[in-house]
């Protein structure tokens, strides 16, 4: 076992004093974690500050994240969304709509998406 290590796998400081699992009570406060926004009835509408662009591990989606009052997401971008997202800047707020379906010839159809911007 390593050094810094303990055998229940907490870390534990180079000086070897040992931490004390966190508990409710002694004012640890969780990390805000990232949401899926998903879009599955047309007329959905999500409204957000974008905040930039990944994609996902060996499959290579399209990820566009946000940010408002209610924490941070992302949404997953099909072909409509991502060619509309694709100018945006950094800090702009967005509206993302769900307006409609389009049939691709594709097992399923593509989501139609309508992309505003609002300066703030």
């Amino acid at each position: 076992m390593p050094p810094n290590r303990r055998a229940n796998g907490m870390a534990t400081p180079k000086s070897g004093s040992v931490n004390t699992p966190a508990n409710e009570n002694d004012g640890w406060e969780d990390v805000a974690q990232e949401s899926q926004v998903i879009f599955d009835t047309i007329g959905d509408t999500f409204i957000g500050v974008f905040q930039g662009w990944t994609e996902t591990p060996g499959k290579g989606i399209p990820q566009a994240h946000f940010t408002n009052d209610e924490g941070q997401f992302f949404v997953n971008c099909g072909w409509s969304l991502k060619q509309q997202l694709r100018e945006v800047k950094k800090g702009t707020l967005c509206r993302l709509m769900y307006v409609s379906n389009q049939d691709t010839g594709q097992d399923t159809p593509m989501m139609v998406f309508r992309v505003q911007t609002k300066k703030s």
